[in-house]
Protein backbone atom coordinates (compact mmCIF):
# COMPACT_ATOMS: atom_id res chain seq x y z
CA UNK A 1 0.00 0.00 0.00
CA UNK A 2 1.51 3.26 -1.26
CA UNK A 3 2.18 6.06 1.89
CA UNK A 4 -0.27 9.22 1.46
CA UNK A 5 2.12 12.10 1.51
CA UNK A 6 1.21 15.85 2.82
CA UNK A 7 0.97 16.56 -1.11
CA UNK A 8 -1.42 14.40 -2.08
CA UNK A 9 -4.72 15.70 -2.88
CA UNK A 10 -6.49 12.77 -1.77
CA UNK A 11 -5.30 13.21 1.82
CA UNK A 12 -8.49 14.88 3.62
CA UNK A 13 -10.69 12.36 2.01
CA UNK A 14 -8.44 9.48 2.71
CA UNK A 15 -8.51 10.65 6.37
CA UNK A 16 -12.53 10.70 6.41
CA UNK A 17 -13.05 7.48 5.33
CA UNK A 18 -10.86 5.54 7.63
CA UNK A 19 -12.90 7.98 10.43
CA UNK A 20 -16.55 6.46 8.92
CA UNK A 21 -14.94 3.17 8.91
CA UNK A 22 -13.45 3.46 12.76
CA UNK A 23 -17.16 4.66 14.06
CA UNK A 24 -18.77 1.93 11.86
CA UNK A 25 -15.87 -0.87 13.27
CA UNK A 26 -16.87 1.00 17.06
CA UNK A 27 -18.94 -0.05 19.78
CA UNK A 28 -18.50 0.19 22.98
CA UNK A 29 -20.34 -2.23 24.93
CA UNK A 30 -18.29 -4.69 22.62
CA UNK A 31 -14.73 -2.91 23.43
CA UNK A 32 -16.12 -2.92 26.79
CA UNK A 33 -16.27 -6.94 26.91
CA UNK A 34 -12.93 -7.06 24.90
CA UNK A 35 -11.41 -5.32 27.57
CA UNK A 36 -12.84 -7.69 30.21
CA UNK A 37 -11.69 -10.59 28.70
CA UNK A 38 -8.18 -9.08 28.87
CA UNK A 39 -8.19 -10.56 31.98
CA UNK A 40 -9.18 -14.36 31.24
CA UNK A 41 -7.33 -15.19 28.27
CA UNK A 42 -5.20 -12.00 27.56
CA UNK A 43 -3.56 -12.32 23.92
CA UNK A 44 0.10 -11.36 23.19
CA UNK A 45 -0.21 -7.35 22.85
CA UNK A 46 1.15 -5.83 20.04
CA UNK A 47 3.41 -3.98 21.88
CA UNK A 48 3.97 -2.78 25.60
CA UNK A 49 5.77 0.76 26.51
CA UNK A 50 5.98 2.28 29.78
CA UNK A 51 2.26 3.13 30.37
CA UNK A 52 0.37 0.76 27.80
CA UNK A 53 -0.05 -2.11 26.49
CA UNK A 54 -1.84 -2.31 22.65
CA UNK A 55 -3.76 -5.24 21.34
CA UNK A 56 -5.07 -5.69 17.99
CA UNK A 57 -8.46 -6.42 17.96
CA UNK A 58 -10.25 -8.06 14.69
CA UNK A 59 -13.77 -5.92 14.80
CA UNK A 60 -15.06 -8.47 11.88
CA UNK A 61 -15.84 -5.11 10.43
CA UNK A 62 -14.59 -2.12 8.18
CA UNK A 63 -11.75 -1.75 10.35
CA UNK A 64 -9.18 -3.38 13.15
CA UNK A 65 -9.04 -1.24 15.98
CA UNK A 66 -6.08 -1.12 18.42
CA UNK A 67 -6.59 -1.31 21.87
CA UNK A 68 -4.44 0.43 24.66
CA UNK A 69 -4.72 -0.15 28.32
CA UNK A 70 -3.65 2.12 30.55
CA UNK A 71 -0.99 0.08 32.92
CA UNK A 72 -2.28 0.44 36.52
CA UNK A 73 1.33 2.10 37.36
CA UNK A 74 0.00 4.97 34.60
CA UNK A 75 -0.53 7.95 36.97
CA UNK A 76 -0.63 5.56 39.97
CA UNK A 77 -2.04 7.22 43.31
CA UNK A 78 -2.89 10.22 41.06
CA UNK A 79 -6.42 9.76 40.26
CA UNK A 80 -6.52 13.61 38.94
CA UNK A 81 -3.93 13.16 36.15
CA UNK A 82 -5.48 10.09 35.01
CA UNK A 83 -8.92 12.42 34.57
CA UNK A 84 -6.86 15.72 32.76
CA UNK A 85 -5.22 13.12 30.66
CA UNK A 86 -8.51 11.96 29.23
CA UNK A 87 -9.75 15.07 28.95
CA UNK A 88 -6.27 15.97 27.10
CA UNK A 89 -7.04 13.02 24.48
CA UNK A 90 -10.92 14.24 24.02
CA UNK A 91 -9.08 17.92 23.54
CA UNK A 92 -7.05 15.95 20.83
CA UNK A 93 -10.61 14.83 19.26
CA UNK A 94 -11.17 18.76 18.11
CA UNK A 95 -8.45 18.57 15.87
CA UNK A 96 -8.80 17.74 12.10
CA UNK A 97 -5.31 16.84 11.72
CA UNK A 98 -4.81 14.73 9.04
CA UNK A 99 -1.63 12.88 11.41
CA UNK A 100 -4.61 12.42 14.38
CA UNK A 101 -6.40 8.82 13.98
CA UNK A 102 -9.79 8.83 15.26
CA UNK A 103 -9.80 7.71 19.06
CA UNK A 104 -12.31 6.96 22.04
CA UNK A 105 -11.46 6.71 25.88
CA UNK A 106 -12.69 4.15 27.94
CA UNK A 107 -12.42 4.64 31.69
CA UNK A 108 -12.39 1.22 33.30
CA UNK A 109 -12.82 0.03 36.54
CA UNK A 110 -10.87 0.99 39.40
CA UNK A 111 -9.70 4.29 38.04
CA UNK A 112 -8.39 2.52 34.72
CA UNK A 113 -8.00 4.07 31.11
CA UNK A 114 -8.10 2.89 27.90
CA UNK A 115 -8.03 4.28 24.48
CA UNK A 116 -9.06 2.54 21.44
CA UNK A 117 -8.43 3.46 17.09
CA UNK A 118 -7.55 2.32 14.12
CA UNK A 119 -5.21 -0.75 14.51
CA UNK A 120 -1.99 0.67 11.81
CA UNK A 121 -0.51 -2.46 10.23
CA UNK A 122 2.77 -1.03 9.00
CA UNK A 123 5.45 1.56 9.64
CA UNK A 124 6.09 4.81 7.82
CA UNK A 125 9.65 4.39 5.50
CA UNK A 126 12.16 6.33 7.08
CA UNK A 127 12.69 7.59 3.45
CA UNK A 128 9.39 9.72 3.73
CA UNK A 129 10.01 10.65 7.54
CA UNK A 130 13.06 12.68 5.61
CA UNK A 131 10.79 14.40 2.82
CA UNK A 132 10.36 18.09 3.35
CA UNK A 133 6.88 17.96 2.53
CA UNK A 134 6.16 15.38 5.70
CA UNK A 135 8.60 17.29 8.09
CA UNK A 136 6.49 20.40 7.52
CA UNK A 137 3.34 18.25 8.39
CA UNK A 138 4.90 17.35 11.94
CA UNK A 139 5.34 21.11 12.69
CA UNK A 140 2.11 21.46 11.77
CA UNK A 141 0.88 18.77 14.11
CA UNK A 142 2.90 20.13 16.95
CA UNK A 143 1.81 23.75 16.23
CA UNK A 144 -1.84 22.34 16.88
CA UNK A 145 -0.88 20.12 20.06
CA UNK A 146 0.80 23.57 21.45
CA UNK A 147 -2.52 25.49 20.69
CA UNK A 148 -4.53 22.75 22.97
CA UNK A 149 -1.47 24.01 25.58
CA UNK A 150 -0.21 20.30 25.03
CA UNK A 151 3.03 18.72 24.19
CA UNK A 152 4.05 14.60 23.22
CA UNK A 153 6.68 13.88 25.53
CA UNK A 154 8.74 11.50 23.67
CA UNK A 155 9.63 10.51 19.63
CA UNK A 156 6.31 10.26 17.39
CA UNK A 157 5.38 7.20 16.85
CA UNK A 158 3.74 6.64 13.36
CA UNK A 159 2.29 3.96 11.53
CA UNK A 160 0.48 3.49 8.49
CA UNK A 161 -3.36 2.69 8.08
CA UNK A 162 -4.29 1.86 4.58
CA UNK A 163 -1.79 4.05 4.09
CA UNK A 164 -2.31 6.90 5.76
CA UNK A 165 0.15 8.29 8.31
CA UNK A 166 -1.10 8.53 11.92
CA UNK A 167 0.20 9.13 15.58
CA UNK A 168 -0.32 6.05 17.19
CA UNK A 169 1.46 6.91 20.99
CA UNK A 170 -0.56 9.44 23.40
CA UNK A 171 0.77 7.64 26.54
CA UNK A 172 2.90 10.96 26.93
CA UNK A 173 0.86 13.58 26.19
CA UNK A 174 1.28 16.60 28.47
CA UNK A 175 0.71 20.02 29.13
CA UNK A 176 3.58 22.49 27.89
CA UNK A 177 6.06 22.99 30.28
CA UNK A 178 4.74 26.47 31.11
CA UNK A 179 1.51 25.13 32.13
CA UNK A 180 0.25 22.58 34.72
CA UNK A 181 -2.63 19.79 34.54
CA UNK A 182 -5.85 21.44 35.24
CA UNK A 183 -4.40 25.06 34.83
CA UNK A 184 -6.11 27.62 32.90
Amino acid sequence: MALILPTDPNLRGQRSQIVRDFYRAFDLSWMERQIRDLDRLPPQPLGEGRHFRSYRVISGKSLDLALNVAKRSFGEGQSATRRLWCQAIRQLQSLSHPLLPPIEVIPLQDDGIAYVMPYCEQEVPMASLRQEAFRTWLAEWERELEGLGLWMDDYWQLRLCRGHPFVIDFSELKPLPSRKWGAP
